[in-house]
């Protein structure tokens, strides 16, 4: 009798183990959970693509960027978790207006999102290892001159290279976070009062239509504000 019992125990024990196992696996997705799958896959990338074309319709830039580089900006974007591509199309018209040949007269930051030729040297943008200047200023007009010889296309690849350790360590949730990474990637985790610069430091001074409410500081607040 308590050989049976311990059978029957057994039983009940091992069904119940069984059970639990049958719950944690997931049942195999059919042909057509597959199919739906990408069909909300393409149509996110679709509804995207869209909003990124009528963006740059509105901005007169429809025609100016090749399909290729619309292609790249997309995949770019995915690969690095920034989840609307227009958010970046956003910072670079706000930095250059997709003129990779723009220059800003004051920093002499040069290119798609303006990079200052210190960011340059660190991306390897250009190399000046063998070159020689009698001032600091002649390296920097040597520097932009450099970047303005290098193509939208390839201009892109180094917007990539910039972004890719910035996106590792924070999490861009908004066209906000995607610009402010390029004014000022530090600022990404700080407060809206954070003060970015004041009138005497060179972000105030080559961004001080950021001050929006004219008290000689740029606060994170203002930036933000800027973007909505």
């Amino acid at each position: 009798m308590k050989k049976l019992l311990f059978i029957g125990l057994f039983i009940l024990l091992t069904s119940n183990i069984n059970s639990g196992v049958e719950k944690e696996i997931p049942k195999p997705k059919t042909t057509l959970d597959l199919i739906k799958e990408q069909h909300y896959k393409l149509k996110d990338i679709l509804d995207k693509q869209l909003e990124g074309d009528i963006y740059l319709v509105q901005h007169k830039l429809y025609n100016k960027i090749s399909f290729n580089d619309k292609l790249k900006i997309y995949s770019y974007c995915d690969s690095l978790n920034i989840e609307n591509p227009v958010w970046l199309y956003k910072s670079i018209f706000r930095e250059s207006r997709f003129n990779h040949k723009a220059v800003n007269k004051l920093s002499l930051a040069t290119g798609l999102i303006q990079w200052i030729p210190s960011t340059a040297i660190i991306l390897n943008m250009v190399d000046i290892s063998d070159t020689t200047f009698k001032t600091l200023l002649d390296r920097n007009i040597y520097i932009s001159e450099q970047i303005k010889e290098i193509s939208f296309s390839e201009q892109l690849d180094y917007i990539y290279k910039y972004y890719k350790p910035i996106c590792k360590k924070y999490n861009l949730k908004s066209h906000r976070d995607v610009y402010l990474a390029v004014l000022s990637p530090i600022s990404l985790k700080k407060q809206n009062n954070y003060v970015l610069g004041n009138k005497e430091s060179k972000i105030y001074i080559q961004n001080s239509y950021l001050d929006l409410n004219k008290d000689n500081t740029i606060t994170v607040q203002e930036v933000r504000s800027y973007c909505m």
